[in-house]
């Protein structure tokens, strides 16, 4: 979505590769605060303060919205009711039930019952999408081989890495016995090279379209 929203903010091709530099940097810098921030404040206020920063962001993200964002379209369509009911409700179900695995165990009745549920749930938002008038995620777009592409290199790349760095933030504050701050300072490599792979090779690779930069760095260990 936030891909998107720069699509349609800036319609000159540079222009619009510094807003995507520019979004990628941010996130590296996000990397860097998340980690240290959440460890200083899971180690003094508790683990469950983490969700008390949603609510400040979520409320300056929407003024930030409402302050610059322009309408880029005219055209007015009706919500995807189906579609989004379907999505959240199979997404939820089958977040639940990996959750659940870890304490009741795979085999559980009630985590079978979710995963089922949340697969039964995804086929049923597939169906909903190729026959309602107006979807909410039109299917036809993944026709686009560099779309499909760009969507495949970003699910794995969220999903291993970014699922990664939760999972080795837990493992080194159990294995090692340090603190959750402790913790947050020892993924700063990752987040710094994050950074400066996006600050110093992304505007050469816009020049240069080396597209095998790509695929080396796409296959690397994340």
């Amino acid at each position: 979505m936030v891909l998107s929203l720069v699509a349609k903010s800036w319609q000159d091709k540079v222009e619009r590769a510094r807003a995507v530099n520019m979004l990628a940097t941010i996130g590296g810098v996000a990397m860097v605060v998340g980690p240290i921030g959440g460890g200083w404040m899971t180690e003094y206020w508790g683990w469950r303060s983490i969700f008390l920063i949603n609510l400040p962001m979520g409320l300056l993200g929407a003024w930030l919205t409402y302050q610059y964002l322009r309408e880029t379209s005219l055209r007015r369509v009706p919500l995807d009711f189906v579609g989004v009911s379907l999505g959240t409700l199979a997404l939820t179900s089958l977040v639940a039930g990996l959750i659940e695995s870890n304490t009741l165990g795979g085999t559980h009745p009630l985590v079978i019952g979710l995963i089922a549920g949340g697969m039964m749930g995804i086929m049923a938002f597939i169906w909903a999408e190729l026959h309602v008038p107006h979807p909410m995620l039109p299917l036809r777009i993944f026709r686009n081989r560099p779309f499909s592409a760009a969507v495949a290199g970003g699910f794995a790349f969220q999903f291993s890495c970014y699922g990664l760095l939760f999972m080795l933030a837990l493992f080194v504050q159990h294995a090692w016995q340090v603190t959750p701050l402790r913790a947050g300072t020892l993924l700063l490599p990752f987040a710094i090279a994050v950074i400066l792979t996006t600050a110093v090779l992304n505007p050469g690779l816009r020049k240069n379209g080396a597209r095998w930069m790509l695929w080396v760095g796409g296959s690397g260990p994340c």
